[in-house]
């Protein structure tokens, strides 16, 4: 008997684990032994597991499922021998047989020795085989080349980035294979590297076995409808008769859960590749297999926070980033919307206070089982520290996560803890936001929304539910930027340890300045006093900024209390004022709030209250100066990011016109002896349009800018017609007269010429309905096209540089136009074309002469001076 390596690892997968023919294994020194069944089969099996052999007990048990464990095998290590125990006449074993996927097939009552020596030999046998590569030197230094670069690409953070890499560099070692990795995971995602082009209906064959692959590997039933996909060729060498055939995936962990596919096939299409690269390729494969799954279980141990056992904060940001991006990249064909739930235990500090950290510890472990028990699979938990947590939802929308945040609320209200020696029970506030909610373009700014829903929860008592989209229903502009400025200046200018506001008292009773003086300072408040208005006044003048709430008395001499209101209110609306009297009455209380002021308190007052209402004047003092602030910074910003759009429009909207003119002068000179003809008809077919009292700017753009390309369709038509001397054959008669239609297709999809096109497609429509390519008659045809008809047989007969006509005086040439009206042109622009006929032919003689003399670009500039967008 062969000798076997010591601790061969293999499976055995059978319903009845604990007959006498498979106990002998589990004794056998020479084996390490796993047996399971089909209700313990899924990824669990190669996470942790590497096996060297597979035995499937086929005798009994349901052959579908066995079948499927066996194509699974194949499919993801096919260097590993699959032997099948199985009665004679099972001819579904044969066909496995022949199709290569099981390597040996053993009579049921065979003996144990027997089977143990086909195992050995096909164990010791593939060992051999490998071991022969790498008795070529090359070979062994492109394996230990390839391991070094496995090794540090796994040191990356992203699983989808580190395949994509790897599969890239798999490509690019083996020219001959065809890489691709597809991710089910947070986000779904399929990559295909390839030397050379490939076809569609190969990725997606390829795309598809990966699915079903997943599927059937994974507690997952049906993988992701709408995969996005990314293909990557590293040359565009093509080659029609290029076939791949699929060889082998292997599996992608990330925390213990499958995430994905590396899948492997070879070209067919020219030539076998040689037996010994496939052979290197199945080694790699196996090591790269090793080694995902001594990363997943170090990458496991890192992700995780080690109280809750949750996901941390770094790895639990990285994958909203990631399930955000691909929800918002993925819309319409993507996996749907990502929501995020944030939870923060109501009192939970007090808790800690009360019954201290360690049974503080006990509760957040406990709390973190009961979001791992609510968890669907797919969902991401997290711990963002303290008493706060988190959740990722994929492919939920609003409606789904409010109902499944309301459920975990219900849990956690109901659930007892009892970890301090009595039962004690909690309550949580939420917040919960989703992709699809207004303003959400990214990972950050879904998680402000959601912190800014908890946030609201937590402020109107906990024990709630706030979600995004409901909040922002009812939130004013002003509440909306109160939102994001608010934790700030409220951090900055009432922050511990600092002033909590600067306060000008005015009063004439020095008695009651000095008191109230010493009574703010106390209260950490920075004061200035004044004895009168006057002084009051020239203090608030000299720097405004430098108060945020005065409190004045009523009565004073020179200038009372509401006189300095509307004084101070003149210089700087945001200021605060307080008004104290001993003599309120109804008159000088409506006086005073009609005036501006912020509170009227009584002497003598009660100091709680006068406190209270400084603090809250303070806070509405520097709200509002923060919102103006705010509201200044986004007119300033408006202005510059207009100005700046601005001139980006005119800069664009010149070089887009000179790139037009650049592209119809080539296409002029496509024509003998036309190098300006559509920038003249262009020019003077805008005079005409103006001479018949067109003044509507889009409309003469659409006229200038048609006339301009009415022959871009001419691009499609080769130079032996456009200028052939003798009279054009049907056939190319027929070419020539497309060009309109060309001419259409070519400017309906560009922006600034969608209703331009009209005229390029109808410039050769007759008014009699005789024209083509549409045969369209009287006003059916466009404004510009009977217009420019008109010009474009003008200067067609004026010209001298048109190779089949002779020069034609301007007499004639009206002549001409005259006998076609109503025929051929319209006759109201006939009528208007001979009032300024003259006016038309100056212009046609003016650049005439300045291409005769090679002056071009004037012919340019001159056209582009009259751009009128």
């Amino acid at each position: 008997m062969t000798e076997p390596r010591k601790n061969t690892f293999i499976l055995i997968y059978s319903e009845s684990p604990h007959e006498a023919f498979f106990t002998d294994f589990y004794s056998d020194r020479d084996f390490r032994t796993k047996v399971i069944s089909a209700i313990d089969y899924n990824s669990d099996v190669f996470i942790n597991n590497f096996f060297e052999a597979i035995v499937i007990d086929a005798a009994s048990g349901n052959w579908d499922a066995k079948e499927r464990f066996a194509n699974c095998i194949h499919s993801i290590a096919p260097w590993v021998p699959i032997i099948m125990v199985a009665p004679g006449d099972m001819h579904q074993v044969s066909d496995m047989a022949d199709s290569k996927t099981v390597i040996s097939v053993v009579a049921e009552d065979v003996e144990y020795a027997k089977l143990k020596q086909i195992i050995i030999d096909e164990v010791v046998r593939r060992r051999e085989v490998m071991n022969k590569v790498f008795v070529v030197p090359h070979n062994f230094m492109r394996y230990n080349s390839m391991l070094d670069f496995f090794n540090s690409e796994l040191s990356g953070d992203d699983t989808l980035s580190i395949m994509r890499g790897v599969a890239m560099r798999i490509t690019r070692e083996f020219p001959a294979m065809l890489s691709a990795y597809t991710e089910i995971n947070h986000s779904c995602s399929f990559y295909c590297c390839s030397s050379c082009a490939i076809s569609s209906e190969f990725a997606a064959s390829l795309k598809k076995k990966s699915l079903e692959l997943f599927a059937d590997i994974s507690e997952v039933k049906k993988c992701c409808d709408h995969v996005p996909e990314r293909i990557e060729c590293l040359s565009e060498i093509q080659s029609k008769n290029q076939m791949f055939q699929y060889l082998c995936s292997i599996p992608v962990f990330e925390d213990n859960k499958l995430t994905g596919l590396l899948s492997i096939s070879v070209s067919r299409g020219g030539g076998v590749m040689p037996e010994s690269e496939i052979i290197l390729l199945y080694a790699l494969m196996r090591q790269l297999s090793s080694l995902l799954r001594t990363f997943n279980k170090i990458r496991s141990k890192m992700i995780h926070d080690s109280l809750s056992g949750l996901y941390d904060h770094q790895y639990f940001q990285r994958t909203l980033k990631s399930a955000v991006n691909s929800a918002i990249e993925g819309e319409g064909g993507g996996c749907g919307s990502v929501s995020l739930i944030l939870v923060d235990i109501d009192k939970f500090k007090n808790f800690n206070d009360s019954y201290g950290h360690f049974l503080g510890d006990e509760v957040i472990k406990d709390f973190a089982s009961i979001i791992l028990s609510f968890c669907h699979s797919g969902d991401v938990p997290g711990r963002f520290g303290g008493d706060e947590f988190a959740i990722i939802l994929p492919n939920a929308d609003k409606e789904k996560a409010r109902s499944r945040a309301l459920k975990l609320q219900e849990r956690i209200r109901k659930h007892v803890f009892k970890k301090c020696g009595h039962p004690i029970s909690f309550t949580a506030s939420l917040g919960l936001a989703t992709s699809s909610d207004p303003g959400i373009n990214s990972a950050s700014a879904l998680f402000e929304a959601a912190d800014a829903a908890l946030y609201l929860a937590k402020r109107n008592g906990g024990n709630q539910l706030s979600c995004n989209h409901e909040m922002s229903k009812t939130r004013s502009p002003i509440q909306e930027a109160a939102r994001i400025i608010g934790k700030s200046f409220k951090k900055e200018n009432t922050g511990g340890g600092k002033s909590k506001g600067r306060i000008l008292l005015v009063d004439d009773n020095l008695d009651v300045l000095k008191m109230l003086k010493m009574l703010l300072t106390k209260k950490d408040f920075d004061v200035t006093a004044a004895c009168n208005g006057v002084e009051a006044l020239d203090i608030v003048r000299t720097s405004p900024e430098k108060i945020d709430l005065v409190i004045s008395d009523i009565n004073m001499p020179g200038m009372d209390g509401l006189e300095l209101i509307q004084a101070v209110r003149e210089i700087d609306a945001n200021l605060v004022v307080v008004l104290l009297t001993g003599f309120a009455t109804v008159n000088n209380s409506m006086s005073a709030l009609k005036a501006g002021a912020f509170r009227i308190i009584r002497k003598p007052f009660d100091t709680e209250e006068l406190i209270n209402t400084i603090e809250s004047g303070v806070e509405r003092c520097i709200l509002k100066r923060q919102l103006e602030s705010y509201r200044l910074h986004l007119e300033e910003m408006l202005q510059s990011k207009t100005k700046a759009l601005q001139l980006a429009v005119v800069e664009l909207k010149e070089s887009y016109v000179r790139t037009m003119t650049t592209i119809v002068r080539l296409l002029d000179a496509h024509e003998e002896n036309t190098a300006t003809h559509s920038q003249v008809v262009s020019i003077m077919s805008l005079k005409l349009a103006e001479k018949m009292g067109i003044t509507s700017e889009e409309e003469l753009n659409n006229i200038k800018y048609g006339a301009l390309l009415h022959d871009i369709g001419k691009i499609a038509v080769s130079d032996s017609i456009l200028n052939k001397p003798d009279k054009l054959t049907d056939e190319e008669m027929k070419i020539i007269r497309n060009h309109p239609r060309k001419g259409y297709e070519i400017a309906r999809n560009i922006p600034f010429l969608e209703n331009a096109a009209d005229i390029i497609s109808q410039h050769h429509e007759w008014y009699n309905g005789q024209g083509y390519p549409l045969g369209l008659k009287g006003e059916e045809i466009c404004i510009g096209a009977r217009l420019f008809a008109v010009i474009d047989t003008f200067e067609a007969m004026r010209s001298s540089k048109r190779a089949y006509k002779g020069e034609i005086s301007v007499a004639d040439v009206v002549k001409e136009i005259n006998r076609c009206s109503g025929t051929q042109f319209d006759p109201a622009v006939v009528e208007v074309f001979n009032n300024c006929c003259d006016e038309l032919n100056s212009l046609f003689e003016k650049y005439n002469h300045m291409a005769d003399d090679g002056n071009m670009s004037q012919i340019s500039d001159d056209f582009i001076t009259q751009a009128s967008f």
